[in-house]
């Protein structure tokens, strides 16, 4: 099955990315609980769609909370000036997106629609949890064009599920890139009673401010959850936009559930997949300044692993794109 090898494939990567990291010198503290592996897959595909935002996979590894490296430690000294948490952790990852115009038949796509895009890139990031905020930065690095492996994996998905992608001669130059993104979230609750079946419910308001030439951006979130041992995280895991899901389950929580709701907005001063690339001339539209999305879904925590679905509604990225756009997100969460 064509994910199951992509997943082995960015296995076999993130274990090397994961040891480098547990390679270095100082290390804090000894492990207190588990690490978390973590595997998303968003597409549009879930939503009987195929263009625009049309895949994206990230797996990341998570190892056991203050178990930090040299580098970490570093970090944690300069937030310690605004953030006093009882749990720091740090998280590696390695993922893939792709973007598509409209239709995937055409060679030479309108020039008015979002050009054919690839990105993979690693993300190295530290969080800091206090129970009711989490602080994240993180750093991803990687690469634009050819090398992303974007036209050979949708190409590869397709020989199974539908057209053959014909435009990708005409996808971003090669480009080397990056984004730098601090998140602050914060938990919001209370336990309803014995007359509500012991349910609890949260609000989660989120801010996000990223910096880089692939995405700057600064955005304000809110969601709103209901279900049981809301503590276990602070929301659902997304490959790009949200950090929220970097603060992983712990293996000794209770097992719980929740459904929740979401709104987000986006100011946006540059994105790479639709203003083209940095340094070279290349295909662009031209990208909103401000775009709201919402989303829904429900996450099942059982046996130390949790499931989350999540169901996205976009609004249009670029002006000459009629319409919101859809797509889901599947994460997998296992203490490893």
């Amino acid at each position: 099955m064509p994910m199951a090898k992509r997943g082995r494939w960015l296995g076999r990567a993130l274990t090397v990315l994961a040891a480098s990291g547990g390679a270095l010198p100082a290390l804090a503290g000894e492990a207190a609980s588990p690490g978390v592996l973590t595997f998303i897959l968003e597409n549009d595909i879930f939503a009987g769609f195929d263009e625009q935002y049309t895949n994206g996979a990230f797996l990341r590894y998570s190892p056991s909370p203050d178990a930090l490296p040299q580098w970490a430690l570093f970090v944690r000294d300069q937030m310690s000036g605004f953030v006093q948490a009882d749990t720091w952790r740090v998280t590696y990852g390695l993922g893939q997106a792709m973007f598509a115009p409209s239709d995937i038949t055409l060679r030479d796509p309108p020039l008015d629609d979002r050009p054919y895009a690839g990105y993979l890139f690693g993300t190295v990031a530290l969080s800091a949890d206090t129970g009711t905020r989490l602080d994240t930065v993180a750093l991803d690095l990687g690469v634009v064009g050819p090398p992303s492996l974007a036209e050979q994996t949708q190409k590869l998905v397709h020989r199974f599920i539908g057209d053959d992608p014909k435009g990708w001669d005409t996808q971003l130059p090669t480009e080397v890139a990056f984004r730098v993104v601090y998140e602050q979230s914060h938990k919001i609750g209370a336990a309803l009673g014995p007359e509500f079946w012991g349910l609890e419910v949260d609000a989660i308001p989120q801010a996000t401010v990223a910096l880089g030439t692939v995405d700057t951006s600064l955005s304000g979130a809110l969601t709103l959850r209901a279900g049981r041992s809301l503590d276990m995280d602070y929301g659902p895991p997304r490959v790009r936009r949200s950090l929220a899901g970097f603060a992983a389950v712990d293996k000794q929580a209770p097992e719980g559930w929740y459904v929740f709701v979401s709104a987000e907005g986006r100011l946006v001063g540059r994105n790479l997949f639709l203003d083209g690339a940095t340094f070279r001339d290349s295909r662009s539209v031209d990208s909103e300044t401000f775009v709201p999305e919402l989303a829904a879904g429900a996450a099942l925590r059982l046996r130390g692993a949790m499931l989350t679905y999540s169901h996205v509604f976009r609004a249009p990225e670029f002006e000459t794109r009629n319409g919101w756009t859809q797509f889901g997100s599947l994460s997998l969460q296992i203490p490893f």
